[in-house]
């Protein structure tokens, strides 16, 4: 008998044993799993910044074809601060021949074609113009979600599209309300040939909109000068259809040209 009770009493513990094994197989199998997982979803925080903080290869490349992708200004120490003409070349209506199509971009990035993404650039406070005619424009501003925003001091630029030292040059200051609008009157100057240029700024926070859209200024200290690109406005720009469960996002306020922009990255497979 007691011959016996050893035997189950062995059988006993190899079970209890196997229940033990198999427990931790299947933690460390979680773990695992978990801990790739996890890796997946970092591809969008290490993307971003690579494109971020890089001036890319060669550091000019805005003017040639990059080796290496990156959207840094070449002459900065600060982070985060753009080289306009090189975040120009990621909207397609701007030039064709120098867009940078979403197949070059992955290759560029060291991505397969099974992994895609979506680029999104758009003003910290979005400004919509709306003319009221005569010289009038009503001023609408958000935030980057569309939730409108007060008390932001708006400042518009009336002048010739020449910029010449010999056009007019007025200006308007106004404040939004509650509901985020305001109104610009330049009526006492109208002119159908002139252009205007509106600057919102919320506590040391700027950002620019002009009308008509896309032209090619800015403003520095006080003034509309001519820049070498258009101005940047929205860009959404996608190398391929959503599909997949496997997603990854990173944000970061970027500064292009002073001005300051929510850039958004969007990886799936």
């Amino acid at each position: 008998m007691n011959a016996i009770y050893e035997y189950v009493l062995a059988g006993l513990m190899m079970f209890v044993m196997l229940v033990a094994l198999h427990s931790n197989l299947q933690t460390l199998i979680y773990d695992t799993t978990t801990l790739a997982m996890q890796e997946d979803y970092n591809m969008a925080e290490s993307l971003i910044d690579m494109i971020l903080l890089s001036p890319g290869n060669p550091p000019n490349w805005s003017l040639n074809n990059p080796t290496l992708f990156g959207l840094a200004a070449e002459e900065t120490i600060d982070t985060y601060v753009l080289d306009s003409r090189k975040v120009i070349r990621l909207d397609e209506n701007y030039n064709s021949s120098t867009y940078i199509s979403p197949g070059e971009l992955r290759s560029l990035l060291g991505l397969t074609s099974g992994i895609n993404l979506i680029i999104r650039i758009t003003p910290i406070f979005p400004i919509d113009i709306q003319p009221m005619g005569n010289g009038k424009y009503g001023i609408t501003v958000t935030n980057h979600r569309g939730v409108p925003l007060a008390n932001v001091n708006v400042t518009g630029y009336y002048l010739n599209e020449s910029l010449g030292s010999s056009s007019g040059r007025d200006q308007s200051q106004n404040i939004t309300g509650m509901d985020g609008s305001c109104t610009l009157d330049f009526s006492s100057v109208y002119d159908p040939e002139y252009i205007l240029v509106v600057c919102a700024d919320l506590v040391g926070v700027e950002t620019m909109q002009t009308f008509p859209s896309y032209l090619a200024v800015r403003v520095e200290g006080g003034r509309v000068i001519q820049s070498e690109v258009p101005l940047i406005g929205s860009i959404n720009y996608t190398s391929g259809s959503f599909y997949g469960l496997d997603t990854d996002w990173a944000a970061r306020y970027v500064e292009i040209d002073g001005f300051t922009y929510y850039f958004e990255l969007e990886v799936w497979r």
